[in-house]
């Protein structure tokens, strides 16, 4: 599409607007107005028909000045650049509709610092607005897509977030390495640095073997391919080896067997995967008891999830722990309930559904999931409407991938994010073992249902040998913090007859709910009372039988 063909959105958010960025009397108000047969955006003083300079703070106003004018004229917002206000442009490289609509050289930019960044008004192009942080003297202010400036412009503001939560940081020495790799003036020198390194620490290696360091060391903190090869390119580059950089096979080929040593030798050391930060002081507040107490979220699963909650489903082996997951999920799609029957039924709330699988081939997902809304009934157009589904199995996807998915969307998007298989999402480095690994995992997920608005299903397994004499909350394979990290604790044993399941739960937010007896018929379940649930299968039991 060519630049300024469609007439710009006049819309914002203000939710996600950084404070600091609102806080400084910078801002005007635009209108779009065609020239020459294309859009431009021509800046106005807030709340008048007189144009703005970006030049001249006096035709600058407030944030509210300029949002008070949007709302009751035709006109959009906008921040000018200066003073340490620094703007990057991604221009046509983006479409905010589609999940993962970016391009990767740009996503990878993006994640390598925590600035505030944003979907363009027209949403095919992304805007950065750092502060602290300038142009350097030997950048170019455009070349191609992208565009940097720190004075004499102004940027349109949609406040559309593509990540929740960041603020406007200084980003120096990002900047100097995205310059420096696509608007480094090929006439001048780059200076070095008379106070701050912005290139690599020198090496005592020789190049090619600390490009191997690199490489193995992102890697075993389970970052992608993309991540590390872009990394090292810039690296690459900031060091002279521009040539080397841009051929198509060695940066690719020395991430590749970097990736492969670190899954199959996995070395672990407290720095790989723990960032040591010096110690914050934390808020606090008072606690107000109000004469009504804040109501509770969102209900989804009777008695056992709300939204913006995790949730453990662990089954021992035979017990067809993702077959029930996948009625849960049915259920929510189709408005089904678990088991289809009103009789003593689980609660469940209708709604849209991720499914996250890493563990089934796609035809065997798609046929179990074929089978399932037939006998639940559920509809196509229910399931076209209401889950979106991610056959990963074979791919090298982590929960930074799931993040980033999420963050690309709005939040509320997806009721129930369920991820299924847990152990296949523990990044090189981690165990499943290590409480304090576990326990960052688990962190992350809070994150990702925070963003997401939505509650997150945690598909694990039980460890292998008899689960009878365990306390449910011990229940599943690993650390302890795995099942006691998450909000509800849900487990699925064999009982004692065959053809039926015991289901118990360990909850924060509800009343602890009592066992349940489970008769299956795949795919077909039905909750059955007349059976006791205390009956666990037992080999010793059976055994002693037999004799």
């Amino acid at each position: 599409m060519a630049h300024g063909s469609v007439r710009p959105n006049y819309g914002w958010d203000l939710e996600r607007l950084p404070s600091d960025l609102v806080e400084d009397a910078r801002w005007v108000n635009w209108k779009a107005e065609e020239r020459d047969g294309k859009w431009t955006k021509v800046p106005y003083v807030p709340g008048s028909r007189r144009k703005a300079s970006s030049t001249d703070p006096a035709t600058w106003g407030t944030f509210w000045e300029a949002a008070d004018a949007s709302t009751e004229g035709d006109c959009g917002i906008g921040f000018v650049l200066g003073d340490g206000w620094l703007g990057v442009d991604f221009d046509d490289v983006a479409d905010a509709t589609q999940p993962n609509g970016m391009e990767p050289w740009v996503w990878d930019w993006l994640v390598s610092h925590d600035c505030y960044a944003e979907w363009s008004v027209s949403g095919t192009g992304v805007h950065v607005i750092a502060r602290a942080t300038a142009l350097p003297e030997w950048s170019a202010n455009r070349r191609g897509n992208l565009e940097v400036y720190h004075r004499g412009r102004y940027f349109t503001v949609s406040g559309r977030a593509v990540f929740e939560g960041r603020q406007c940081t200084s980003i120096q020495t990002a900047v100097d390495a995205l310059c420096r790799a696509r608007l480094q003036r090929v006439t001048v020198e780059a200076p070095e640095p008379s106070e701050r390194p912005t290139a690599a620490p020198r090496s005592s290696l020789d190049p090619s073997a600390a490009d191997w360091a690199l490489a193995c060391s992102m890697a075993q903190r389970g970052l992608p391919a993309s991540v590390i090869e872009s990394a090292l390119a810039v690296k690459m580059r900031e060091e002279g080896r521009t040539a080397k950089a841009d051929r198509p096979d060695y940066v690719p080929n020395t991430v590749a067997k970097a990736l492969e040593i670190g899954s199959a030798r996995v070395r672990r050391s407290p720095e790989v995967h723990h960032v040591h930060q010096p110690p914050k002081v934390l808020e606090f507040k008072p606690f107000e008891k109000r004469e009504y107490p804040t109501e509770m979220r969102e209900e989804i699963v009777g008695g056992l999830l709300r939204r913006g909650e995790v949730m453990n489903w662990i089954g021992s082996p035979k017990t067809g722990k993702s077959w029930l997951a996948h009625r849960l999920i049915m259920g929510m799609v189709g408005g089904r309930g678990f088991t289809c029957k009103r009789q003593d039924d689980l609660f469940v709330k209708p709604g849209r559904v991720l499914l996250v699988d890493v563990e089934l081939h796609a035809e065997t997902l798609e046929n179990r999931l074929h089978s399932i809304s037939n006998q639940m009934r559920v509809s196509a157009d229910d399931c076209r409407a209401n889950l979106d589904v991610m056959t990963l199995r074979g791919a090298w996807a982590t929960l930074d991938d799931v993040e980033a998915t999420v963050e690309a969307q709005p939040a509320g998007t997806w009721q129930m994010i369920a991820l299924d298989a847990f152990y296949r999402f523990i990044p090189a480095g981690m165990r499943e073992n290590e409480n304090a690994d576990m326990t960052q995992i688990y962190n992350q997920i809070d994150r990702i249902a925070a963003k997401a608005n939505a509650a997150i299903l945690v598909v694990h397994h039980t460890t292998k040998g008899i689960q009878t004499e365990k306390s449910t909350m011990d229940v599943g394979a690993g650390a302890s913090a795995i099942g006691r990290a998450t909000d509800s604790h849900v487990t699925f044993l064999r009982h004692a007859e065959d053809g039926y399941l015991v289901m118990n739960a360990e909850t924060r937010s509800f009343k602890r709910p009592e066992p349940r007896v489970i008769h299956v018929d795949w795919p077909d379940v039905a909750f059955d009372s007349t059976k006791d649930a205390a009956k666990l299968w037992n080999p010793k039991v059976k055994a002693s039988k037999e004799e």
